[in-house]
């Protein structure tokens, strides 16, 4: 799924010159003569009358002076304010203009000039989004916008065309790294995803649609630890292997933002927008760039990286599990098959075995089996408490790579 410069402007405060009093009609006839008292009683109405008409011109004025300001100031170009402070009050101008230069839209395409049919590209021509992470020319995007291409063509915020050579790929993590030509671009600082919380507001810019470049939307981190489908392909053939631990987002995703920046209020990059639900409206998600950066150095330099693989399917052990397996733990990891030579099997788990502990850790809803064994490096030695039909017992063996993609 590829997730992308039409301006859309918006006529505000056009108010009319505030039409002027109409003169009070005069009546032309007799005069009317009144006792001396009452002339009194007139003069005291009127200077009270006055008095509250100036107090109420008073307060009327000051709405008016707010509501009709006497000078809009229209701006036009990019300027340089305190991101913190503006952002937090929910303008985020400063943001956007210091990161948009850095995000660029990839055409997964052959090299040359981009193929049009009425002015419009092919139905077979795919887009999404990249960001320079360096200033040297490294970018970062989703594997899945440039799957089958070893080069591809970007398009820089000022609509200079590049030519980039796709350098590193991780499928099981849905991260591909780009380089440009040889230059001096603006980057983004890669921030920590740790640090996220639920109701922090977060940035995305994309390409959506293969026409909107430089789009910029805002939301809030609606969940965190998310599972998302993710399918691989190996020498074995395919398998499904979630994305784990993703940020679930608001902020509207859309065709061609995959492979874009997911930013916090300071401007750093805090995640790679990935997808969305299908069907379901401000429910997007992003892959975490504290996971990213753990393979991110081995991705420049080798191209590929690798990442534990236990080699079971499992459920998670909760109320209604127990009761239909008749188990006697009431967390944990329930085995309801185990792969042929695989990490679980060079340990002994079987199937219908329930895992309690990895290395220690504490096996329930909120630490899966996959999230434990997911930052766990591949060759380091790793330990499972098990439960087998009321046994405890403790399993150990090495932890094995994933197959190698066909990337």
């Amino acid at each position: 799924m590829g997730y992308g410069k039409r301006g859309v402007r918006q006529f505000m405060n056009q108010n009319p010159s505030p039409t002027p009093p109409m003169p009070e009609p005069t009546r032309e006839g007799r005069p009317l003569r009144l006792p001396g008292v009452l002339y009194l009683w007139i003069g005291i109405a009127l200077l009270l009358a006055a008095g509250l008409g100036g107090v109420a011109g008073y307060l009327a004025g000051g709405r008016a002076s707010a509501e009709y300001p006497d000078e809009v100031l229209v701006v036009t170009q990019p300027v340089a304010i305190d991101s913190g402070s503006a952002a937090a009050a929910g303008d985020f101008t400063g943001v956007a203009a210091a990161t948009l230069p850095a995000v660029v839209t990839v055409m997964n395409q052959d090299i040359g000039n981009v193929p049009e049919v009425d002015g419009q590209p092919p139905s077979d021509f795919s887009s999404g989004t990249g960001f320079f992470f360096d200033s040297s020319g490294l970018l970062l995007t989703n594997n899945h916008v440039v799957q089958g291409r070893d080069e591809v063509r970007i398009v820089l915020f000022d609509g200079t065309f590049l030519d980039a050579e796709v350098i590193g790929r991780d499928p099981y993590l849905d991260t591909a790294i780009l380089r440009a030509p040889p230059g001096q671009y603006v980057a983004l600082e890669l921030g920590s995803s740790d640090r996220l919380r639920v109701g922090e507001q977060v940035l995305a810019i994309g390409s959506p649609l293969r026409s909107f470049e430089g789009t910029v939307t805002a939301g809030i981190v609606s969940g965190l630890g998310r599972h998302f489908p993710n399918r691989v392909r190996t020498e074995d053939g395919d398998i499904r292997i979630d994305l784990i631990n993703m940020i679930q987002l608001d902020a509207s995703l859309n065709s061609g933002n995959s492979g874009g920046p997911l930013l916090n209020l300071d401007g750093e990059v805090v995640g790679v927008n990935t997808g969305k639900e299908q069907g379901a409206e401000g429910i997007g998600f992003a892959l975490a760039m504290s996971d990213i950066k753990l393979h991110l150095d081995a991705l420049v330099e080798d191209g590929r990286t690798d990442h534990g693989y236990l080699g079971v399917r499992y459920s998670v052990v909760n109320e209604d599990i127990r009761a239909s397996e008749g188990l006697r733990v009431d967390r944990g990891a329930l085995v309801v098959s185990v792969v042929a030579d695989s990490t679980a099997r060079a340990a002994g788990i079987a199937l219908g075995d329930v895992i309690l502990t990895v290395n220690g850790q504490d096996l329930d809803a909120r630490t899966t089996l996959g999230k434990a064994i997911w930052r766990i490096p591949v060759g380091d030695a790793i330990e499972f408490e098990v439960d087998r039909l009321g046994e405890k017992l403790t399993l150990a063996t090495t932890l094995q790579g994933r197959p190698t993609p066909l990337y």
